[in-house]
């Protein structure tokens, strides 16, 4: 006779109780399509996110920029790096600020260029330029036109050059742009916006500027680059690129792309791990349904000398048998439904399959199949061969039970079953909490996010990526380079979809103070306040300082405006934190170059609306006159009220800074100094004096003769208002204002008038006279991206916002409705099946309640007690984790919890509504019961 082996047990097992293994085969292939699912969603939509970082930023981690004294063979020997690759940046157009350059056929790769429209240059006098660059130049190239531009090589002679333009690249080089974030390392740009061939002849006389573009080498990152070039490269600036947000950050971002992921796959991970542990509880639930068919089966083999360890490896096979032909159907199908859902949301799934995603796929339905099995395995292998075989487990229970005076045959039998079996409803109670959990997110969701979408304001926003109105010198500002015209407005303006937009600009003037400085115009002290400090050892270092806070534009200190006489210059190794000294410095240098006596106070000027409601209810004193205000005759003076306090629900000595004029706040505060106008009054005439710097600094020198000299090259302008009205209270609203500091505000011709020099428009807020179609939506965007380009600006579809924010609450409480409805069929199915099984085991005794007269209701209370326990044990779990989650500090963030009357009973209503489907459908399983005669029920073995 052949040895017979487990596995040919098993598969006995399973065809004699084909049956019995139904909801076991059933609930074994969920776990492994789930698993498969869940985990080629993850990978699709991670995929997404880089495919469309590799489009916008390529392959690259890092850069640097042209350093001489840094070799290919350093970057290599470092072992910090896998791949390479170096981009040559030739020339300058003229008058643009835009590079022409080529890659070498790494830094192609890496970099991942194309052409949205034509092709890339193939040989010399060919050019393909990116669109933004076409549009700040404003010169209507198309493809396939031929222009001449006089260059300007690195450090050599200009010469007058011809190119056809060949293709339109895709945007990148705004995106890896150093030189409006690190303008004080990087005095010129790095990236070409404008390709031409290898095969371009160089320039006679000119240097080529090189840009190292690298992979990181495995389990390197930014960090250990950081540190290693500080050591080794004499502190060359290496950049990281963020491909979380596409964009160059000199830290290391590794958490920013690890939260990014877990943002873009959370929902296949709630909904994934929602329906796996679902599952889980229905093999547990199975699985201990076929265990207690085979209860005699299994007290045979323990009796015949099988161990615990054979009888659980035994029995576990007919699980692993199961999942084994499950696998390629249960894979194929998740395959499947990933990719339909790929095809329903290409833009947020990039579908694609790699054998290496098999492994997680089995290791996930292993873990799900193991976990699941393991308790009902190891009670089944506990029990002893005799008492499995006489049911010694139940006697010895019922050696507990005690004579009753009253006599009630169904509560006695249904509270016999709850002690007998106490935690055979614990799977049925967590679904019934998780059933509530679900419920809970569907009304936050509902409730608490359709306030963010249901309110309309712009449709589209023309703002720039990074915009400041502060100057390397803080008496000046600073001209710009590219900015929107007149005519680019007007642009914007006759889009015929247009109803109206909003926009501000800003600049930095001087106020001058003649007589004496005003309290308001000073700094305020508001006690000592502990400042926090982290070393390189990542011990906590603080120390306590002044508190200081003022109304001016200035980071710093204002007690420069009361030195009668030059500050003390602090050691050349000492820092300036409060910046007396420099401030002390600048004002002397404008008063020099100027002839101006009085006192220099630095403020920001806006030009606003002054139809604009917010604007309107923030007058405090005197009336808002346009007529005035577009003559020059007039400005708005913005003078907030300031209160410090220390927050007494956090550390002691933390200090909030709050410019209210009611002084609310949701923390619990101890107010401790404020600072209140006392200066600016209606009629007051203001005088102020302009400097204006037309060759911008690339960064403010201490050296003071240095800082004459570049005044000394500003335009000045000069010129004096009345202040027709003084504003308070928060406009943080607004775009134009930063809350809690001086401003002066005037309208657009009255800058014009007073002969000030303002900014481009940084933002214009841009609404629509009604709704449009996508195809017209479509259209507007492109043109406002088209005018946007000219000034290094950028467009948002506010639109498309409100759409996918709509989008986005449908698809939180579909997914939530649909985790509260699988939960429930669940739990109702958890609890009918035990009892069903129940019921088979219990046919004697139902039949001998008949004998006696019980009916239907009668036998449905002798299992009635169970369901109303599970019932009760989730409704509590689930009200305890809406307590903890609505008083915890996760209150107020994106569940808000503001909903109890409305969740509460909701709870309520579901767990009974769960009671009572299952009480249905156990009076379903008992008339299978029912539909035998008595005799039969009693006769039955």
């Amino acid at each position: 006779m052949k040895r017979l082996t487990m596995n040919q047990v098993a598969k006995a097992g399973l065809k004699a109780n084909k049956r019995a293994y139904l909801s076991l085969v059933i609930t074994v292939f969920l776990a492994v399509y789930l698993a498969a699912a869940a985990t080629l969603g993850c990978y699709c939509t991670w995929k997404a996110r880089q495919d469309e970082m590799a489009d916008r930023i390529g392959y690259i981690n890092c850069f640097v920029t042209d350093k001489s004294e840094i070799t290919d063979v350093q970057l290599r020997r470092s072992g910090l790096f896998s791949r390479i690759g170096h981009v040559y940046l030739s020339a300058v157009i003229e008058e643009t600020g835009i590079y022409t350059g080529w890659y070498d056929e790494e830094a192609e790769y890496l970099l991942n260029r194309r052409c949205v429209e034509g092709r890339m240059p193939e040989k010399a006098g060919e050019i393909a330029i990116e669109r933004s660059a076409l549009e700040s130049m404003r010169s209507g190239l198309r493809v396939g036109d031929t222009v001449t531009w006089k260059m300007h090589p690195q450090q050599g002679v200009p010469e007058e050059r011809s190119y056809t333009l060949t293709g339109i690249l895709n945007e990148q080089t705004r995106n890896l742009d150093t030189s409006y974030r690190y303008s004080y390392l990087e005095k010129e740009k790095a990236w070409p916006a404008a390709l031409v061939s290898q095969e371009e002849p160089p320039y006679e006389v000119g240097s080529t500027r090189i840009t190292r573009v690298m992979t990181y080498a495995p389990l390197v990152t930014y960090s250990r680059v950081d540190e290693y070039s500080w050591k080794r490269w004499n502190r060359a600036n290496v950049y990281g690129v963020n491909r979380a947000y596409g964009q160059v950050e000199m830290h290391d971002s590794l958490e920013d792309e690890v939260q990014n992921a877990i943002a873009q796959m959370i929902l296949w991970l709630i909904m994934g791990g929602c329906l796996l542990l679902a599952t889980c509880i229905g093999i547990s639930g199975a699985m201990e349904g076929v265990l207690s068919q085979r209860t005699e089966e299994i007290g045979m083999l323990r009796a015949v000398g099988a161990t615990r360890r054979q009888v659980r490896r035994l029995f576990s096979r007919d699980a692993w048998l199961i999942a084994g032909a499950s696998l390629l159907p249960g894979i194929g199908l998740g395959i499947l439904t990933v990719w339909a859902a790929g095809r329903l949301v290409d833009n947020e799934m990039s579908f694609g399959f790699s054998p290496w995603l098999l492994l997680p796929v089995l290791a996930l339905s292993a873990l799900c199949i193991f976990l699941s099995s393991f308790a009902p395995l190891r009670r089944a292998s506990r029990q002893m061969p005799m008492g499995v075989l006489r049911d010694t487990g139940m006697l010895r229970k019922a050696k507990k039970f005690r004579s009753r005076k009253q006599f009630r045959a169904t509560g006695l039998i249904a509270g016999r079953q709850a002690r007998l079996h106490p935690f055979r409803q614990a799977g049925a109670a967590v679904m019934i909490a998780l059933m509530l959990i679900g419920a809970f997110f569907v009304v936050e969701i509902g409730l608490g996010m359709m306030n963010d979408v249901s309110g309309r304001s712009y449709d589209f926003k023309v703002s720039k990526r990074n915009w400041s109105d502060d100057s390397a010198l803080v008496f000046s500002t600073d001209t710009e380079t590219a900015e929107l015209t007149e005519q680019d407005l007007a642009q914007i303006a006759a889009i015929p979809e247009m109803d109206y937009m909003k926009y501000s600009r800003g600049g930095v003037i001087n106020l001058i103070l003649r007589d004496e400085i005003p309290a308001y115009l000073r700094d305020t002290y508001a006690g000592e306040d502990e400042v926090f400090n982290t070393g390189e050892d990542d011990q906590v270092f603080f120390w306590v300082q002044p508190f200081v806070f003022n109304v001016s534009k200035l980071r710093g200190t204002l007690d420069y405006l009361l030195a009668e006489e030059e500050p003390e210059k602090p050691a050349e190794n000492e820092a300036n934190f409060d910046g007396i000294y420099q401030y002390y410095k600048e004002m002397q240098a404008v008063q020099e170059v100027s002839g101006e006596t009085g006192k220099l106070l630095p403020v920001r000027i806006f030009t606003v609306d002054p139809e604009d409601e917010m604007i309107r209810q923030a007058v405090r004193e005197g009336t808002i006159s346009g007529e005035k205000l577009d003559a020059g005759l007039e400005v708005l003076v913005y003078a907030p009220d300031q209160y410090v306090g220390r927050i007494t629900s956090k550390r002691p000595n933390e200090i909030a800074y709050i410019c209210q004029a009611d002084q609310e706040t949701r923390e619990a505060v101890e107010w401790i100094a404020e600072n209140h106008n006392d200066y600016f009054h209606p009629g007051q005439q203001l005088e102020f004096l302009q400097m204006i710097d037309h060759e911008p600094t690339g960064y403010a020198s201490v050296d003071a003769e240095k800082n004459k000299e570049t005044y000394a090259r500003m335009e000045q302008r000069r010129t004096s208002a009345a202040v027709g009205a003084v504003l308070a209270g928060d406009l943080s609203g607004s775009e134009a204002i930063t809350s809690g500091q001086l401003t002066i505000l005037t309208t657009e011709a009255g800058a014009a008038s007073l002969g000030l020099y303002t900014h481009s428009p940084n933002v214009i807020d841009v609404t629509l006279d009604g709704e449009v179609d996508n195809e017209t939506e479509k259209a507007i965007q492109d043109r406002l991206e088209r005018i946007a380009m000219r000034a290094d600006m950028g467009v948002y579809n506010h639109i498309q916002g409100r759409r996918e924010s709509r989008d986005a609450l449908r698809k939180g409480i579909t997914l939530f409705a649909g985790i509260m409805v699988l939960f429930f069929a669940v739990s109702v199915a958890m609890q009918v099946g035990n009892t069903g099984r129940r019921i088979r085991a219990d046919r004697r005794m139902l039949g001998t309640l008949r004998a006696v007269g019980a009916d239907r209701n009668t036998l449905v209370g002798c299992y009635r007690l169970p369901m109303i326990l599970a019932s009760l044990a989730g409704l509590i779990l689930g009200t305890a984790f809406y307590l903890v989650f609505r008083y915890s500090d996760m209150t107020g963030t994106a569940f808000p919890a503001y909903h109890p009357e409305i969740v509460l009973p909701l709870f309520v209503v579901l767990s009974g509504l769960c009671l009572l489907c299952c009480l249905a459908g156990v009076r379903a399983r008992l008339g299978q019961v029912l539909k035998n005669s008595i005799v039969e029920n009693i006769r039955e073995l």
